[in-house]
């Protein structure tokens, strides 16, 4: 997709057919690669709040460097 990436986000839930476990499509986002890891970063911080150690920032933080290496190394 040349610069872009896509992100795809799901929920888990059970199937009302047979109620087995399934993924469910909830939005598909593409853009930019350095907009889409900002917008990565974010969610991993907000989903994360709710714990009490530093672990959620860490992932966050993983996803900004990743965003500020060099474009080559991806």
């Amino acid at each position: 997709m040349g610069d872009n990436l896509r992100l795809t986000l799901f929920v888990a839930q059970r199937s009302t057919m047979d109620n087995s476990p399934e993924n469910i499509v909830v939005a598909r986002i593409v853009g930019s690669r350095a907009d889409m890891l900002q917008i990565a970063a974010a969610i991993v911080r907000s989903c994360d709040t709710a714990r009490t150690d530093a672990s959620g920032t860490e992932v966050a933080n993983a996803f900004l460097e990743f965003l500020e290496a060099p474009k080559g190394r991806h």
